[in-house]
């Protein structure tokens, strides 16, 4: 089963890449599909990795390793928002 907070973490590297795509230089307003772009995906992220941990808690397959591997990509994230326009 793929981790969902990986799912997630694929919509902000997909909103990211659009960022450098239209916006290379990350100089002046980007256009208003881009911003909205932005917000669904920094939403289904914070859902993708929240539903994570309670589905691995319900199932009883949570572990060390699966908190771990959470906690590095919601860090991953977290340095990716950086270039949010």
């Amino acid at each position: 089963m793929v981790d969902l907070a990986l799912t997630g973490f694929a919509f902000v590297v997909v909103n990211v890449a659009l960022v450098v795509i239209v916006m290379p230089d990350l100089v002046g307003p980007g256009p208003t599909w881009l911003y909205y772009s932005f917000a669904f995906g920094v939403w289904m992220y914070s859902t993708f990795d929240n539903v994570d941990g309670k589905q691995a808690r319900r199932t009883g397959t949570s572990s060390g390793l699966g908190e771990l591997f959470d906690h590095g990509i919601d860090s991953l994230n977290c340095t990716l928002a950086f270039f949010n326009p």
